[in-house]
């Protein structure tokens, strides 16, 4: 465990090093950039699957309250903290960096703890060191890539689907195979599972499709990608570390291109009809109350005109490392056929 000592021993660089993982990988302006209308990311669509009403409640711009942000949990944070400290040891290799990390993306008491799941700044900590030992029998292969002279470490795109629709993404890791030299998409999770399921992350689209965003970018440095996709989950019951690597396949990712169309399509109506249809079941998820149960059926909040959308006209919302127009991914996509 880091103590007071490693903490005030540790070198600047690490101290460097672990700060700037933390705003990463805390998206700070996450709310902010996506309050557009026309902006999408992962999560956002699985909010709009679960429930159209909440997602157009988290759209909706209401002067004074911080616009698109969702609530947040001891499972969110637990996440987040982990998170930073498994992506900052990847990139630097660093001990004391990666537990600083952690400690530094705990964004809330230090002394909150949810006792059924082993979640809490402690089992964080725990979390990273664990995995610190896990990558270190599996890393010998894998380096992590650079793009831009950047470490692909919550690499950041916007992909312009060329329908006045824009879908953003955070990828966790890209690494790549020092034998082959082909790129992979990382995505890192924890779940309260003791014994995490395949079938939980299997065909989840969110590395499906930033996969299909690093083919673009491989292409663009004349490098080849897998179609292999890894998701390193950590069940905070178990308190290990397990490895799940899915192939996607040239049909899926052509499905993952058009589901992100229809969904645009969907939005579409909702929006000219002035209707989000509500979902009941959604009212109550991750053992907690929607924060918009009770309040989403106010007239007030189902007009379409409190919604902003971007354009291009606009400055970017965010700060990318990547922007590529729907046009250039389904070329890529075509020459690998």
């Amino acid at each position: 465990m880091l103590s007071p000592s490693d903490f005030f021993d540790s070198e600047i660089g690490s101290a460097d090093a672990a700060s700037t993982q933390a705003a990463l990988t805390k998206k700070d302006n996450y709310a902010w950039n996506h309050r557009f209308i026309n902006i999408d990311s992962h999560s956002q669509r699985e909010i709009l699957h679960e429930c159209p009403r909440k997602f157009q409640q988290l759209k909706i711009v209401r002067p004074g309250i911080e616009l698109g942000n969702t609530y947040i949990n001891l499972d969110f944070i637990f996440g987040h903290a982990v998170g930073a400290g498994v992506q900052c040891y990847i990139v630097t290799g660093n001990r004391n960096a990666a537990l600083f990390a952690t400690f530094l993306s705990w964004s809330t008491d230090s002394d909150a703890e949810t006792n059924k799941s082993n979640k809490s700044l402690y089992f964080a900590i725990l979390a990273t060191l664990k995995f610190i030992d896990f990558w270190n029998q599996i890393r010998q292969d894998w380096e992590v890539a650079t793009f831009n002279g950047k470490a692909a470490s919550e690499l950041t795109f916007w992909l312009d689907c060329e329908n006045g629709h824009y879908h953003a993404g955070h990828i966790d890791v890209v690494l790549r195979n020092k034998v082959s030299g082909y790129y992979t998409v990382i995505e890192i999770k924890t779940t309260s599972m003791r014994d995490p399921s395949e079938a939980m992350y299997g065909n989840s689209g969110q590395a499906l499709g930033y996969s299909i965003i690093l083919d673009t970018i491989a292409g663009t440095l004349g490098a080849v990608t897998t179609f292999q996709v890894l998701y390193f989950v950590y069940s905070s019951t178990r308190r290990a570390w397990n490895v799940f690597p899915f192939t996607k396949s040239r049909k899926q990712r052509a499905e993952w291109i058009q589901d992100l169309l229809l969904d645009h399509t969907t939005l579409n109506t909702y929006v000219n009809l002035e209707f989000f249809p509500k979902r009941g079941n959604a009212c109550w998820s991750f053992n907690k109350t929607c924060q918009y149960y009770g309040i989403c059926d106010l007239h007030d909040n189902t007009r379409v005109d409190k919604f902003h959308t971007w354009n291009p006209l606009m400055e970017t919302p965010e700060k990318v490392d990547f922007i590529f127009k729907l046009s250039e991914v389904m070329k890529e996509q075509t020459c690998q056929v």
